[in-house]
Parts: C-alpha cells; sequence; structure tokens
C-alpha cells in the first residue's frame, strides 16, 4: 500500500464529500456510531461498543461535516448501493487518515501531540455542558436578554429539547423496521422550529434567533483546510439546507453552547472586561461550592491570601480546603488550546499548557511552601484564617474551566514538578472531572483518599482521561504495586460510570452506582468503621480511614469476619476482646469492651506499644469500639520510628504476629507466615517481603 500524506488524504476525503447526497453518508455513520439500543436496564455489554477501536469518534465525524459544508450540500437520496460504498469508502479515508498522521514527510511538529489531541476522548457528559452553561453564564444573564433577546436559561433549554428530540426520532426510525440504508434516516435528524417551541415552551422568534446562531449552511467553512483549522461546524453543528434545519451531533450543540456564548459576549468591547472577569470567577465559584457540600463552610475557603507580619500579600489560593492536617489547593485557569497548538505547534503546545498547567500549579506549589513556613492566611479583608491543626500534607489541584485534549498526555510531557518534604504531586483536572468525583465521593473521607491516592500515583497511571483511572477506583480500589512502574488503563473500564451518571442525570433505566468501593461490604464491621469516620476531622481518624479505604476486597471480608467475632463475645460475655493486623506498613489493633475509658484507654495503649514493637513498624493505630453500636469511641495512633528499648525488651519478648486470624477457604484461622514472595496475609497484594515482613 502507498503511504500518503496527511494533506492528500484530507483532499482525498474533500472529494468524497462532494458526492450527490453525501449528506445522508454523515447520517448514517452518525447513527451507527453514536446510537444504543437496549431493552430494560443499560448495562455495560450494550455499550461496549462505544470503546471498540473500530468506532468512529466525534472528531472524524465533524471533519465529515465541516468538509461537507465547504461544498454544495445535496439532499437527494443516492440509493443503497452508492450510499453503501460511500460510506465504506468514508470509513477507509477516515482510517488513512489516522495513519497519515505519522507519515514521514508530515511537518507539523509534534506529531504525537497532534493525533492524540485529534483522536482524544471525550472529557465530559454532553449534559455536563448544559448543566454547567448555566452556572458558567448566570452572572451574564441581563447581557444576554439585553443584546441577544434570550436568557441563559432559554438557550439552555434549547439544547436540552434538542438532544431529547433528536433522541426520540431516531429511536422511532429504528423501531420502523426500514433499514439503515434509507433516505427516511436524514429525516430523524431533522429539527423543526415549532417542534422545539412546543416542547420548551419559548416563542417562535427566539426559537428562530437561537437555531441561527448555531447554525452553518453550505459552501461556507472555506478556511477548513487540515483537521486541526477551525472548523465552523463544531462551532456551529446545526445544518441550514433549504429552510430544513439538520442537528447530527446534540453532544457538540451542547459544547457549543458551553463555550461559543463568550465569544459572544467578547464581541461587544464595553462588556469584554466583565465576561472575562465573570469567566474567572465561574471556575472558583464552582470549586467552592463543590467544596461546600462535602467539607462543609468551616473547612473550605475562597480567595485566600497569604501574608506576612506586615500584611503584604505573599499569594493567593482560588480555593482552599482544609481537612485535619490536609490542605487542597486549587487554582483555577480558564485557557483552552488553541488552534496552532492543535497542529502540533511544540512552542504553541508549550504556550498554552504553561498558561493553563504549569502557572497554576508553580502557584499552588508557591503557596503550599508558604504555609509550611509558616506565612499566616487571611480572607479578602485581610481577617486572620486560622486552621484546625498544623499541616502537614497540601495537595495541588490545578483545575480548567474548558475541555483541554489530550491533557494527560501533555501532563507527562511537559509539566515540571518541583519535589518538596509533605507536597504531593499535582493532581490536574477539570471543572467537568470536579462535578463527577463530587458526585459520588460525598464525604471528606472518601474525597481526600482519592485525591491523596491519585496524587501519589500520578506518574504510575496513565489512561486517556481521568474518568477511567476513577472508574477504576470504584471498581476495585485505586492501588499500584511499587514494583510497577506505570499501567495503562483501555476507556472501556469507564462503561458502569458511564452508565451511573446517564441514569443519575438524565433518569435512564441502569444501575446508578458502579459494583465496587461503595456498593460491597455494606453490613460488615469495616462500613460501619468508615460510617463512624468519614466526616471525622481529625488526624487519627482520616489516617484510620485512608488505611481502610486502601484494602482490598479479600482483606475487607477478613477483617469483617474476624470483627464479628471479636464483638460478638463482647457483646455476649461482657468481656474484653481484641484483635489485631497488619496493613501495608501500618498496624491496627481493636479493642472492643466496657471497661472504664480511663483504664481502657491506658490497656489499648500499651497494648499497641507492644504490638507496634514486636512488629518493628513506623506506625501503629489502635480504637476501641462499642460491642452494640460499632462506634469508634477514641483511639490512639503511634507514629515513630522502632529503635530498641530495654525496657519493652523486660515487657515482651518478640515473636511473629500473633492472635491474627484470616479466612481460609471460608473458615477463620490462626495465621501462618508466608514465604518471602508469597503474598502478603494483611489483603495488600504485595509480596510479604514487601510488606509486613518484620
Amino acid at each position: 500500500m502507498i503511504k500518503q500524506s496527511e494533506a492528500e488524504v484530507f483532499y482525498e476525503l474533500e472529494s468524497l464529500c462532494t458526492y450527490c447526497g453525501f449528506i445522508h453518508v454523515l447520517a448514517f455513520l452518525t447513527c451507527v456510531n453514536n446510537v444504543t439500543l437496549y431493552d430494560g436496564e443499560l448495562s455495560p455489554k450494550e455499550i461496549e461498543y462505544l470503546y471498540s477501536k473500530g468506532r468512529l469518534i466525534r472528531t472524524e465525524i465533524s471533519t465529515i461535516a465541516g468538509l461537507l459544508l465547504k461544498g454544495n450540500v445535496d439532499t437527494t437520496y443516492p440509493g443503497e448501493l452508492e450510499l453503501s460504498r460511500l460510506v465504506k469508502d468514508a470509513n477507509s479515508s477516515l482510517t488513512k487518515l489516522h495513519n497519515s498522521m505519522f507519515y514521514k514527510n508530515n511537518e507539523s511538529g509534534n506529531v504525537v501531540i497532534k493525533e492524540s489531541v485529534f483522536y482524544s476522548a471525550e472529557s465530559a457528559y454532553d449534559f455536563q455542558y448544559l448543566d454547567m452553561a448555566s452556572e458558567k453564564y448566570n452572572l451574564d444573564d441581563a447581557w444576554f436578554r439585553e443584546y441577544m433577546g434570550f436568557s441563559c436559561g432559554d438557550l439552555i433549554s434549547f439544547g436540552r429539547c434538542i438532544d431529547s428530540l433528536i433522541g426520540e426520532q431516531v429511536i422511532d426510525f429504528l423501531n420502523s423496521g426500514l433499514g439503515l440504508y434509507c433516505e427516511e434516516l436524514l429525516k430523524a435528524y431533522e429539527i423543526s422550529i415549532e417542534k422545539i417551541s412546543n416542547k420548551t415552551e419559548l416563542d417562535e422568534q427566539k426559537v428562530k434567533k437561537i437555531i441561527t446562531l448555531f447554525s452553518s449552511e453550505d459552501n461556507s467553512n472555506k478556511n477548513f483546510m487540515e483537521v486541526s483549522d477551525f472548523n465552523e461546524f463544531n462551532a456551529r453543528p446545526i445544518f441550514l439546507k433549504d429552510g430544513r434545519y439538520y442537528c447530527f451531533t446534540p453532544y457538540s450543540l451542547s459544547q457549543s453552547i458551553y463555550e461559543t456564548p463568550f465569544f459572544w459576549m467578547n464581541g461587544d468591547k464595553k462588556y469584554r472586561p466583565q465576561s472575562a472577569a465573570h469567566r474567572g470567577q465561574f471556575v472558583e465559584d464552582y470549586v467552592y461550592h463543590k467544596m461546600l457540600g462535602i467539607f462543609g463552610d468551616k473547612n473550605v475557603f475562597k480567595n485566600v491570601f497569604l501574608v506576612n507580619k506586615r500584611n503584604e500579600t505573599l499569594g493567593e489560593i482560588d480555593v482552599l480546603v482544609s481537612f485535619s492536617d490536609s490542605v487542597i489547593i486549587y487554582q483555577a485557569k480558564s485557557k483552552k488550546l488553541t488552534i496552532e497548538a492543535r497542529k502540533g505547534n511544540s512552542s504553541a503546545i508549550e504556550k498554552d499548557f504553561q498558561g493553563a498547567v504549569q502557572d497554576a500549579y508553580d502557584q499552588g506549589l508557591s503557596c503550599a511552601q508558604l504555609i509550611t513556613s509558616g506565612a499566616e492566611l487571611a480572607d479578602q479583608n485581610f481577617k486572620r484564617i486560622k486552621l484546625k491543626s498544623p499541616i502537614s500534607k497540601s495537595y495541588i489541584i490545578p483545575i480548567i474551566s474548558e475541555n483541554y485534549p489530550a491533557l494527560n498526555f501533555q501532563i507527562l510531557q511537559y509539566l515540571k514538578i518541583t519535589k518538596a518534604d509533605n507536597i504531593f504531586p499535582p493532581f490536574i483536572m477539570d471543572v467537568f472531572l470536579l462535578d463527577v468525583l463530587t458526585e459520588f465521593l460525598r464525604t471528606p473521607l472518601y474525597f481526600l483518599s482519592y485525591i491523596d491516592r491519585r496524587s501519589v500515583y500520578s506518574n504510575k497511571v496513565f489512561s486517556s482521561h481521568e474518568l477511567t483511572v476513577f472508574s477504576l477506583h470504584l471498581k476495585q480500589n485505586l492501588w499500584v504495586d511499587d514494583e510497577c512502574d506505570m499501567f495503562m488503563l483501555h476507556d472501556d473500564i469507564c462503561a458502569e460510570l458511564d452508565i451511573a451518571m446517564l441514569v443519575r442525570r438524565k433518569g435512564i433505566t441502569g444501575k446508578d452506582t458502579p459494583d465496587g468501593i461503595l456498593t460491597m461490604h455494606q453490613d460488615g464491621f469495616i462500613n460501619k468503621l468508615i460510617k463512624s469516620l468519614e466526616t471525622e476531622n481529625h488526624k487519627l481518624a482520616v489516617d484510620l480511614g485512608f488505611l481502610i479505604l486502601s484494602l482490598s476486597s479479600e482483606a475487607i471480608e477478613n477483617i469483617n469476619q474476624i470483627a464479628k467475632q471479636t464483638v460478638s463475645l463482647s457483646s455476649l460475655d461482657k468481656k474484653h476482646h481484641d484483635f489485631s493486623t497488619v496493613i501495608g506498613d501500618i498496624g491496627l489493633t481493636v479493642h472492643s469492651n466496657y471497661y472504664d475509658k480511663n483504664y481502657a484507654e491506658r490497656q489499648l495503649h500499651t497494648h499497641c506499644e507492644k504490638r507496634k514493637y514486636i512488629t518493628k513498624l513506623k506506625k501503629w493505630i489502635g480504637i476501641h469500639i462499642s460491642p452494640e453500636t460499632y462506634r469508634v469511641n477514641y483511639g490512639v495512633m503511634l507514629d515513630f520510628d522502632w529503635a530498641y528499648s530495654d525496657e519493652m525488651e523486660r515487657s515482651i519478648k518478640p515473636t511473629n504476629i500473633k492472635n491474627t486470624r484470616i479466612n481460609v477457604g471460608g473458615v477463620m484461622t490462626s495465621i501462618k507466615k508466608p514465604s518471602r514472595n508469597e503474598k502478603c496475609f494483611c489483603g495488600s497484594g504485595k509480596k510479604f517481603k514487601k510488606c509486613c515482613l518484620c
């Protein structure tokens, strides 16, 4: 096969789009690559095709639509045989287009970035664009009404209506049994002002005004000369031909509703500064309110200044979360990937990344260092903010408000990280990811635990987008072996998360929570323990919570069975019972009794000291629980390096770990010491020599 350059393939594809009736090809490709049919509950099996390599993604379909707009659009049906041939040729050309990006004679700079940007996975769900557009332009609503003749709410109702309308029409067509190679398919993507007006209760003049703003006509888009050029179809994704409107990709319309109004306002020179200010304020307000919902108003602060004794400003944090001995520092940016960067221009890529990500990280790092060095925190009126605990962990989250394709890939290539004690590597995200995280991780412990885990594994996990990593976490807990340098995740891991979001936000029938850490072991000791810890704002509770949330399913089941035996015995005989285990490099002791608090605390402390000394671990956590309620009453945390002690030697004789029981074949039995290379008994998944070996 003769290899072709990208320009040659692009011209071939453009020529193909000039064929009579090619708009029917666009309708066909849109339908077969985007429509999911299911009966009853939507399951991963019905949407597995969405993650296949052979499926056309939205950027490919948008390229065909953009090329179609360059010429005269003819809606004449070409006939089944010709339509079949054109579909086959279009798929073939798009495959060649992908291959051509690595053609040796290409002179497009960083072709790897260019390819990853064009073929990147969607970073947001379509409904997120519409949901967030309401918040993004809330402060601009007066301008919308005065200068556009409709409200921001009207615009969003229009977008939701078209999404619903196209969905209904396409499903009705498919249920008709006419087959995909049929001229009636094009009509399924046709929308009318009258139907939209009836569904939204907006008057037809408003609908006409809005639909015109998002419509493109044929013989336009003349500057679309390569895949990375500005494509008018992405900004105006509704076709207008012979007085008829067609919307093939409601997703593109939703994204355009989220992004395009900013450019309308930017054209108003008087309003431009205010619009820009609102754009930045949106991200800060959005993050602030999301964090309030998890951590509460006593732990979340907006526009925080770091000052010295003379009230001189040393730094500024957009949103600060303080919980236990940790802070989360959000630095917000409203930046997009420019056209030049999308083309693979290395200097443009680096400049865009600097403005969108690197600058935000550098600002966050500086603020974290200032906090560590003792700088004071103040609000906008320079009133001091006093945190509840000294800070020993700082998490930096640069967050952007726009779709930034191939973000993870660019982070690996361009992000410059400075190592600093107690300051974790940054976790870069957009507002869409934060929306999903807060949808499922609704308590401080769950949210902070994931931020901690993702920061620690920043360079060990790679996927096309962060939703895949989060989906893995919900399924089985995000954990990476120390011996693993990096592992890559395929997008199909996201199937259950995608369904859960559709159930929660669009009301389809299916599971609203992926099977995994949020659904398993609901009645056991571990879940009750987490419930008692997840909102506790002190170091012992958070550290213990982190420890428990790192457990594998098998380890949780083992501890649940041990705890059930231990606590049940206390409840029955009213005597003291306990168990101890080692999780990773941290020991845990649980006491269950009815003793006086002072006596019970001393007994717990002594027991933990001995266990810690025997195992030579740095950290040991002990808790006292109520036999009836499983409630954690108090605890002890010993965190210091092991050292030989004559006193401890006299008080105990060091032995292997005793009184630890595990599940073997469904039966609780005393532990047998594994060999160095066998899996550790604690359930961490690590080898014994890397885990609990003393």
